[in-house]
């Protein structure tokens, strides 16, 4: 009966996901250091660090505005590695295709550069160190990695979607 419960939960999210118009995707894991990964809390602050810097760049002061900000829709999902610990994120992230972008974002490649670049160069703990991790490549198969992505995902546990760095406006269900 848990079991099925737990499948529930974790499908109807899976259904919530793919029932959102994602347009073209992209999806990326950041990996962080030992020291950021050992909380949850850590990872959360750096990637909303991270996707802080991305909006900048994509859509420049209209990122910040406190009524209406812009910022590129994604999906985060923060979980823990095999032994409940070392935490990392996963993304589901639309290429942002408004007009308030900047046209040169606008597509997958430039995408997955700009976000490699952000990594690289923006974020302290990649700077003067063997660097992080971060994989990154356009979506295939939407359902494989909406399955990936949810996998820590139960009744009980519902806190992988990271609320305070998802960014989901202007997709329709």
């Amino acid at each position: 009966m848990l079991y099925e419960k737990q499948n529930r939960a974790k499908a109807e999210v899976r259904d919530w996901i793919a029932g959102l118009d994602w347009g073209q995707t992209i999806v990326l894991t950041l990996t962080f250091p030992p020291s950021i990964a050992a909380t949850r809390e850590g990872v959360e602050e750096q990637a909303a660090y991270f996707w802080n810097v991305v909006d900048k760049r994509i859509f420049g002061n209209r990122a910040t505005y406190p009524k209406k900000a812009q910022r590129c829709n994604r999906l985060n999902v923060i979980e823990p590695g095999r032994y409940r610990d070392n935490y990392h994120c996963h993304s589901l992230v639309e290429v942002p295709m408004s007009s308030s972008a900047k046209p040169k974002y606008q597509t997958v490649d430039d995408m997955i550069d700009l976000l490699e670049s952000v990594w690289k160069k923006k974020m302290s703990f990649n700077l003067d160190k063997v660097q992080c991790s971060m994989d990154v490549e356009e979506v295939g198969d939407f359902d494989y990695w909406n399955r990936y992505i949810t996998k820590t995902i139960t009744d009980k546990n519902t806190d992988a979607i990271c609320h305070r760095t998802t960014w989901l406006e202007g997709l329709v269900a």
